[in-house]
C-alpha cells in the first residue's frame, strides 16, 4: 500500500493512514512534507470547510499535487442542504445541532466553518480542477459518518485523460429538417472541437451505420450520435465527452430524452424481476450515471474501440411473429442495445445531461377561441384515442350531451384533445 495520507484528522487518527493534523503539529495546508506525485490517496474529513471560499481552490490545487496520477481524493464536509431539510422538517423529534454542523463548534481559533458546501458546489470544483469519476463515498467511523454529511470523491487525471481525444459525431438526417437542431449541433459540436458528419437517405439505420463506420476509419475515440429532432448545448457535449474519458469500463453513454407524447425517458432498465422497465425511483439516478439496458440515438457517446467488436449490421430492423410491422416487430435502435448487450458491452444514462426532443404541434381554437394544442404526431393521437376515447364518451352520456360530443371541433384533431374537453365537458360550456 502506498502513501495514504488522512487530513485533519483531529484526535482520530485512522489505520493504514498518515494522520496529519495542526492540533498534532503538521500541516494540513501546505503539505510541505510531501513531494509531488507521491500519494496514493488524500482524505479531507469535514475540513475543506475551515478554509474560505477565496482559499478553497488553492488549497485542494495543493492536496492534488501531492497525489499520483489517478490517485483518489476524498472529501467529506457537512451537507447544507441535507442540514436545511432536517431543520425545516416539522415531524421531527427535539433539538438540532444546526449551528455546529454549520457553522462550527468554535470551541478554539481554528474550529469556525469560513464555507458551505452541498453536492453541485464539491462536485463543480472536481470539474473545475479536472478530475474525473466522481462518485460517494463511505465513512470508515469519524465525521463522515454524520447524517449530514456529504461525501465526494475523484481520481487525479491521467496522462490518457489530458491527451487531447479524437471526438466525431455522426447525423442520419432527412432531405428537410428542424433549423432548432442545425444551429444547436454547430454552437455544441464546434466549441467541443468536434467534427460532425451527415447521412441522407430513406433508411435511418443504414445511413447512421454508414457515417459511424467512417468515424471508425478515422481512427475517433468517441462517436457521438446525433438525431435531427435533438436539441442540447455545448456543455451537455463537454460532459459526456468527460464521463467517457473517467469511466473506461462504460461503452456506450446516452442523455436523458424524453419520447414523443410519453412522460417516461427514452431507456429501459433492468429490475429486480429480470425484466426491462421504463421507470425506477429518483435514487437510481443520484450518481453521474446508471446502467440501462437501452436508450436512444439524440446525443449518445459511443466507444470507437468497443464498437469494433461488434459485428455488423450494428442497425437492423425485424418484424414481428406474423412478418408484420406492428406490435412486437424490433426497431433499428432496440436491435442495436441488444447487440451491444450480446457481445458484453455495457450502456449507461448520463443523469445529469439532459437533452430536449423537438415535437410538432398544432394550434387551434375552439368555440371560445380558447387555445387548443395537437400533436401533429399521428402516432401520438391514435395513443390518445385509444387511451381516452371510451372514457370520454361515458363522460358525456353521464352529462346527459346528446349530440356528437366534438361537433364544433375539425375531425381530424377530436380525439387528441382529451384533457381541455375533459374540463368543459365537466364545466357548463356543454
Amino acid at each position: 500500500m502506498g502513501v495514504r495520507l488522512n487530513l485533519g484528522s483531529g484526535a482520530k487518527d485512522l489505520a493504514g493512514y498518515e494522520n496529519l493534523d495542526a492540533k498534532n503539529g503538521r500541516s494540513v495546508y501546505p503539505l510541505t512534507e510531501y513531494p509531488d506525485c507521491c500519494a496514493d490517496e488524500v482524505r479531507a474529513s469535514h475540513l475543506l470547510e475551515h478554509f474560505a471560499n477565496a482559499e478553497v481552490v488553492k488549497v485542494v490545487k495543493e492536496w492534488l499535487r501531492v497525489l499520483k496520477p489517478g490517485g483518489l481524493l476524498r472529501i467529506a464536509v457537512p451537507d447544507a442542504k441535507r442540514i436545511a431539510e432536517l431543520y425545516l422538517d416539522t415531524s421531527r423529534k427535539g433539538p438540532l445541532p444546526v449551528e455546529p454542523w454549520l457553522m462550527g463548534g468554535q470551541t478554539d481559533a481554528l474550529d469556525y466553518h469560513k464555507t458551505i458546501w452541498d453536492r453541485d458546489k464539491l462536485r463543480a470544483l472536481f470539474r473545475h480542477l479536472g478530475m474525473y469519476r466522481i462518485e460517494q463515498w463511505t465513512s470508515e467511523g469519524d465525521c463522515a459518518a454524520l447524517p449530514i454529511s456529504l461525501n465526494l470523491q475523484a481520481r487525479k487525471a491521467t496522462a490518457d485523460q489530458e491527451r487531447k481525444w479524437k471526438v466525431e459525431a455522426d447525423i442520419s438526417v432527412p432531405r428537410l429538417g428542424f433549423m432548432d437542431n442545425f444551429v444547436c449541433c454547430f454552437e455544441a459540436l464546434i466549441p467541443n472541437d468536434v467534427t460532425i458528419r451527415r447521412q441522407t437517405g430513406a433508411f435511418w439505420g443504414q445511413c447512421l451505420e454508414r457515417g459511424m463506420g467512417i468515424s471508425m476509419e478515422n481512427n475517433a475515440d468517441i462517436i457521438i450520435t446525433i438525431d435531427y429532432d435533438s436539441v442540447f448545448d455545448a456543455g451537455d457535449v463537454a460532459e459526456l465527452v468527460w464521463l467517457m474519458k473517467g469511466w473506461p469500463e462504460i461503452d456506450a453513454l446516452a442523455s436523458i430524452q424524453v419520447a414523443r407524447g410519453w412522460k417516461t425517458p427514452l431507456a429501459t432498465f433492468l429490475g429486480p424481476d429480470g425484466k426491462n422497465r421504463c421507470e425506477f425511483p429518483r435514487e437510481y439516478f443520484d450518481e453521474d450515471t446508471c446502467p440501462a439496458t437501452t436508450a436512444h440515438f439524440g446525443l449518445t457517446a459511443i466507444r470507437v474501440a468497443s464498437l469494433k467488436k461488434l459485428p455488423h449490421p450494428w442497425f437492423l430492423g425485424q418484424p414481428n411473429d406474423k412478418g408484420e410491422w406492428g406490435d412486437g416487430r424490433v426497431d433499428d435502435d432496440i436491435y442495436f442495445w441488444r447487440q451491444w448487450k450480446k457481445h458484453g458491452m455495457t450502456l449507461h444514462l448520463a443523469n445529469r445531461v439532459v437533452i430536449g426532443h423537438i415535437e410538432t404541434v398544432i394550434r387551434w381554437p375552439d368555440r371560445n377561441f380558447n387555445l387548443l394544442q395537437q400533436g401533429a404526431d399521428r402516432e401520438i393521437r391514435e395513443r390518445e384515442i385509444d387511451r381516452h376515447l371510451p372514457e370520454l364518451h361515458e363522460l358525456a352520456r353521464k352529462k346527459g350531451a346528446l349530440r356528437p360530443l366534438f361537433q364544433f371541433l375539425p375531425e381530424m384533431i377530436r380525439p387528441h384533445l382529451v384533457d381541455p374537453l375533459k374540463k368543459r365537458i365537466e364545466g357548463t360550456e356543454f
